[in-house]
Order: C-alpha cells, then structure tokens, then sequence
C-alpha cells in the first residue's frame, strides 16, 4: 500500500510540474525596433563616434533579467524619437572594449554622448531599468543643445 501511495504522489506531482507547460502559449518575442541599431567594437565609430548629433545607448546582457524587461520600454522610445537622437544598444559582455570606454558598471545602463568626432563624451548615464517616464525625461535632455 505504501508504494501505490508513493507511485500516486509522484505522479500527481509529475503531472502539476508539466502539464501547464503542454499548454502554455510561448512568449511572443519583443519587437525590436528598426530605429535601435546594434553596434559592436567594430562598427562603434561608424554608428556613434562619426554620427552628427546626439546618441542614447543601451548597454545589456543577454543573462541580464532587468535588460530584458527594459528592452521593449527602449525601443517604443525610439521609435517615439528617432528623430531627435540616435538609438544604439550593445552587448557589454561581447564588446568589452565599448564598455570599458563608458566605463560600464552594471546592466542595463542607458548613456548620453554628445560632441562631434574626438570631442564626443558621455555627458549622462544611468543605471539600471529606466520606467518610461524618466527614459522620457532621459531623451529630452539628451536630444537638447
């Protein structure tokens, strides 16, 4: 009798752990926006360094739970302003060389550089997930002279 009892909890306890998994839906995958450009140690100063006007960048990790939910909120604000800043993102563990010139501390950090060809510098950057509101806040003064 014990081992029916033990057989039966296994498998009401197998079937608790798997089935809602049978019949999940999967996630929908986040829509990348067309105006967030991914840039690399090779292609950083074509996309920033050489770029006009102002740049926000998004530095992420692909294990990094917080950048994950941050992404949608970074592209819908490109989207919304393109046409006030360029948005660029990069992944800090495969171009360190990128994260050692903003001095990258944590994931995800959003970054301001301004200035022209050698003179361009981060003027502004900021740790961790931004809600919309203060990544709102974040644009308007980085896309301002």
């Amino acid at each position: 009798m014990n081992k029916t009892w033990i057989i039966a909890a296994l498998a009401i306890f197998a079937a608790a752990l798997f089935l809602p998994r049978l019949f999940s839906q999967p996630e929908a995958p986040t829509a990348a926006s067309q105006y967030v450009t991914e840039v690399t140690d090779a292609n950083f100063e074509a996309e920033v360094t050489n770029h006009d006007g102002p740049v926000i960048m998004e530095a992420y990790a692909t294990w990094c739970g917080p950048c994950k939910s941050y992404k949608p909120v970074y592209h819908q604000a490109a989207d919304a302003h393109h046409n006030e800043v360029k948005f660029v993102s990069f992944d800090g563990d495969l171009n360190r060389g990128i994260a050692r010139d903003i001095n990258l501390q944590a994931y995800p950090t959003t970054v301001c550089i301004k200035g022209k060809g050698a003179d361009r510098k981060v003027t502004d950057s900021v740790m961790g997930a931004l809600p919309p509101s203060k990544l709102e806040s974040f644009i308007a003064a980085c896309a301002a002279p």
